[in-house]
């Protein structure tokens, strides 16, 4: 495979992702009979977001040969250097989330909420707070210091290439950003992990594309999902008696 189908490739699977997301986003919104909690939402929100950010250039229709326009290239340098604090987040809110859950079950007590709603909001809000944050660090960063803005080594998509404070820096190439993933993920595997320390010795067009099968690996787990499936093929429910509960992911 060539540098430029490779890249092509990368772009494709970033935006097959955020369509993927969103119909997932939108099925759940507009269904009746699926139900999940708030932090499951903000993990698919935050998958969607980091899709689109890598998928930016390519969308916008600045893909090879021609040059990314200044601004557009800062924007998404910006967002990629800042999505997988996002992603981390929202992974860590739904462990957190799950913690709760755990632990109520455990404890045996059938009434009362899992937790305040003051920690319920939290749990919602921070993720996207902190990542913002952490953007617009990285955009007056790409602001002060345009030289530091430009494609990746491997031409696939902007960003920053300067040093910033580490409160706010989540690593200088492509495999930090899959190693960051894997860590945080619930859905990571140790075949992922293989594939990480590979992508240390090979091209680094091939540690995006390892980069852009997340997406695409954890949209496949959230599709199969029985009560998604039913919505999208009604068909497919089996005709019972008794209704059965939808189990809240």
């Amino acid at each position: 495979m060539s540098e430029a189908s490779a890249i092509l490739a990368f772009s494709i699977l970033q935006v097959i992702g955020a369509a993927g997301f969103l119909l997932i986003l939108l099925t759940v919104a507009f269904s009746a009979t699926i139900k999940r909690r708030p932090v499951w939402i903000s993990l698919c929100v935050g998958w969607f977001l980091a899709c689109i950010s890598f998928a930016l250039l390519f969308i916008s229709g600045r893909y090879r040969p021609h040059q990314p326009h200044r601004i557009l290239c800062l924007v998404q340098a910006a967002l990629v250097d800042s999505v997988p604090v996002l992603q981390a987040s929202t992974n860590l809110t739904l462990i957190i989330d799950t913690w709760f859950r755990v632990r109520k079950l455990i404890s045996k007590k059938e009434k009362g909420p899992m937790y305040s709603w003051s920690i319920r909001i939290a749990l919602v809000i921070s993720p996207f707070a902190f990542s913002l944050c952490v953007f617009v660090g990285y955009l007056v960063f790409g602001i002060r210091y345009p030289i530091t803005v430009g494609l990746s080594p491997s031409d696939a998509y902007c960003r920053i290439h300067g040093q910033l404070p580490s409160i706010i820096s989540v690593g200088n190439d492509a495999a930090n950003v899959v190693k960051m993933i894997i860590v945080t993920t619930i859905v990571g595997s140790m075949v992922m992990i293989t594939a990480l320390h590979m992508a240390h010795k090979i091209k680094r067009i091939v540690a995006d594309l390892v980069l852009a099968t997340f997406p695409i690996f954890t949209l496949a787990l959230f599709m199969a999902e029985k009560d998604i499936l039913e919505a999208w093929f009604p068909f497919i429910r089996r005709d019972n008696s008794l209704p059965m509960a939808q189990p809240e992911a």
